[in-house]
C-alpha cells in the first residue's frame, strides 16, 4: 500500500468528491459518501476531523475498492511527525508521560 498523506475530512470528502462519490448525508461530524456502479452502491464514512487518522483513511479506502485514483485524488503534503511534543501540543497535555 502507498503512503497517505495526512489530511483533514473536508479534504478527503473533496477528493473522493472529484472520484464520483456524492455526500448522501451528515449526521454530527461524520459525512457518508456514496457512489453508484455497474456493480452496486458504494459507501463510506468520513470524520470531518482536522486531521483524519491514517488508519481511517486507509480503511475507508479499502472499503471503496482500493486505491484506484486514489492517490492522484488526495493533495499530497509533506508528512507530519508525529512526534512525543507534537502529540502533547495537539492535545494541551501529557498523554506519554502515563
Amino acid at each position: 500500500m502507498p503512503k497517505l498523506p495526512i489530511v483533514s475530512g473536508a479534504e478527503a470528502v473533496k477528493a473522493l468528491q472529484r472520484l464520483g462519490f456524492f455526500v448522501d448525508r451528515q449526521r454530527g461530524s461524520h459525512v457518508v459518501l456514496k457512489k453508484v456502479t455497474p456493480q452496486g452502491e458504494r459507501g463510506c464514512v468520513i470524520p470531518m476531523h482536522r486531521e483524519v487518522a491514517l488508519g481511517t483513511l486507509r480503511s475507508a479506502l479499502t472499503r471503496l475498492g482500493g486505491f484506484e485514483g486514489v492517490e492522484c485524488a488526495i493533495p499530497c503534503k509533506s508528512r507530519i511527525s508525529r512526534s512525543r511534543s507534537s502529540l502533547q501540543n495537539s492535545l494541551g497535555r501529557s498523554v506519554l508521560s502515563r
